[in-house]
């Protein structure tokens, strides 16, 4: 078959070995403690602690993930990446739910899944953190960006930002969690 001028061949992910840590605090359980999710490469692995079967969050971002975050109601999964250069970042909002339900039912696409893709970031997102209330993500940049920026979940937008320090910040956390 014949490709359309600027498609590209896919090569999909069909299994896992082993899990590296070097992504700081980047294995999470979801607060229905049926998974655990972890960053590998470029995507992010949803592990079925009662089957062992494995499943990837891929948002089509040929980017390192560098941090990990899961609100706190487990309704979303939120990934941020890093990039060569002084290219802007990227923070993939995702529904957890959905995916969970979707690969309840043996049918996850997890491009179904993406909420939001943000952009603020240059090079890289060092940390990501939900509010208690699931409404807000905070994005921390990395050490050529070192800004602090919330994010509204449900409009997908960025309402404030400032440089976090003067130097490297490496985590965020909201107060009261």
């Amino acid at each position: 078959m014949a490709k359309e001028s600027g498609q590209k061949d896919v090569l999909s992910l069909k299994s896992v070995i082993g899990f590296s840590g070097n992504v700081a605090s980047g294995l999470h359980y979801t607060p229905c403690g049926r998974f655990v999710a972890f960053p590998l490469g470029s995507v992010v692995v949803l592990k079925a602690l009662s089957s062992k079967k494995h499943f990837f969050l891929d948002a089509g971002i040929d980017k390192k993930v560098s941090c990990v975050a899961i609100s706190k109601d487990g309704s979303y999964i939120a990934t941020g990446h890093e990039t060569p250069a002084a290219f802007k970042s990227e923070v993939v909002v995702w529904n957890l739910k959905k995916a969970i339900e979707c690969i309840s039912n043996d049918v996850l696409r997890s491009e179904d899944c993406i909420v939001h893709i943000l952009t603020q970031h240059h090079k890289q997102v060092q940390a990501l953190d939900f509010s208690v209330d699931g409404q807000y993500l905070t994005s921390l940049g990395g050490q050529d960006d070192n800004d602090l920026v919330v994010w509204d979940i449900g409009k997908g937008i960025a309402i404030c930002g400032s440089p976090a320090a003067n130097d490297l910040t490496r985590c965020v956390k909201w107060l009261n969690q």
